[in-house]
């Protein structure tokens, strides 16, 4: 099974961003970890009352672009592919699935 680098770019943490990590624990695709680029910690003690099934990286980087954002996820750690969701966006459970095979074909 493919490991994949799940990119979450955010500004901050709230409950749209919490809605797509809720989004993200019910793939079908399990071999994953989720990189949120954040610009603060603020609020970062609302994730910790969730327990997610996933290894979530957080990286703080002060106030730069979305695009940026995603550089910085998509440079800093290995794996065999690469996917990106905005934090206010919630995926299905074969987004990774589906994204995985039609790659591959």
């Amino acid at each position: 099974m493919y490991k994949v680098n799940i990119g979450v770019p955010s500004i901050t943490t709230d409950s749209r961003l919490v809605r797509c990590l809720n989004g993200i624990q019910n793939l079908n695709h399990k071999n994953f970890f989720v990189t949120l680029v954040l610009d603060d910690n603020k609020n970062l003690s609302i994730l910790k009352k969730f327990k997610f099934k996933f290894k979530i990286k957080i990286l703080f980087l002060k106030k730069i672009n979305m695009s940026k954002k995603r550089n910085v996820a998509a440079k800093k750690f290995n794996s065999d592919f690469l996917a990106f969701i905005d934090s206010d966006a919630c995926p299905g459970k074969n987004w990774l699935t589906n994204a995985i095979k039609e790659i591959k074909s």
